[in-house]
């Protein structure tokens, strides 16, 4: 049975009425019961907001129940043209609706669709006019009926997905073997290290590498390079020392005694490069103790 605008209209003023009697009964009990310890303009402003609200959602019911039942896929109830006959009007650009939709809904972000559509497509330039970017780091993905402003997909950093700037693309970018993913972009390992499982790792004692983006170090035989004897080895040639002494050498043989002095200073130098993370925190808690230790002392010495 086609329901007429009079009809509906006088449907609504009854479940208003209905909604405000309800509501302001409810309300003078529990003021009867508790008392009233609000101001009568409060109090009414408040059953008044809360009775156009309770309207509000009824006649979206109401009219979500009209659009199914009597409104092709891509149109909705058109409330304020229903005179004589019920009137459904197109979804508007870049929305759908369909046939078990209340009402029309906005195209996620990505895709685009003309009036009167009960189904939306991927967009491009042209029609992307009224939809959001998804943001770095995701991408539009495949979902033509995704919510809109919760429809972008996240890239997967543990299959070395990334997505560096704001897009409309399908698929994410792949960080290559020996870089990693960082704040949504890829950098290649540095020189004296390796890329494992998105981190880059100094490249262990005894071993090297000359190269960015590596996912392995080379062994290093030399035991007059630093790489011998620390981790991150860029290179596996005589150290500057040796170097030098090579020289000096050449002009008075002195390798008995130079030799064991740089050798000395070389495994030093890389047992404090190797654990310097342990140094500095060790030197930290030194510092933090002795500061405490002080502010204890004046406290204690002060008058």
């Amino acid at each position: 049975m086609i329901l007429n605008k009079f009809k509906i209209k006088m449907f609504s003023k009854k479940l208003v009425i209905f909604v405000i009697i309800i509501h302001t009964s409810n309300a003078r009990m529990i003021r009867m019961n508790r008392g009233s310890g609000c101001s009568c303009k409060i109090r009414i402003q408040n059953e008044r907001d809360d009775a156009i609200n309770k309207y509000n959602e009824l006649t979206d019911k109401l009219n979500g129940l009209i659009t199914i039942k009597n409104c092709n896929a891509g149109y909705v109830f058109d409330y304020d043209n229903s005179i004589d006959d019920i009137v459904c009007t197109k979804c508007p650009a870049n929305h759908y609706r369909t046939k078990n939709n209340s009402t029309c809904l906005h195209c996620p972000a990505g895709f685009s669709s003309n009036e009167g559509s009960n189904l939306c497509v991927k967009g491009n330039e042209k029609t992307l006019i009224d939809t959001k970017f998804c943001p770095k780091g995701t991408i539009i993905g495949n979902n033509p009926y995704a919510t809109y402003g919760n429809s972008c997909l996240k890239c997967n950093i543990e299959n070395k997905e990334y997505m560096p700037n704001e897009n409309f693309e399908n698929k994410c970018l792949i960080c290559p073997i020996g870089s990693i993913i960082k704040n949504n972009n890829c950098f290649k390992c540095p020189i004296g290290s390796y890329e494992k499982n998105n981190k880059c790792i100094e490249c262990d004692i005894g071993t090297f590498n000359t190269i960015e983006g590596s996912t392995t170090c080379n062994k290093c035989n030399n035991q007059k390079s630093l790489a011998y004897y620390s981790i991150g080895g860029n290179n596996c040639d005589d150290s500057y020392l040796f170097s030098v002494a090579n020289k000096v050498n050449e002009v008075v043989d002195m390798k008995k005694i130079s030799e064991p002095i740089i050798y000395s200073i070389q495994i030093t130098s890389g047992l404090i490069y190797t654990n310097r993370k342990i140094i500095r925190d060790i030197t930290e808690m030194i510092t933090v103790v002795s500061g405490v230790s002080f502010s204890m002392y004046m406290m204690i010495a002060s008058p």
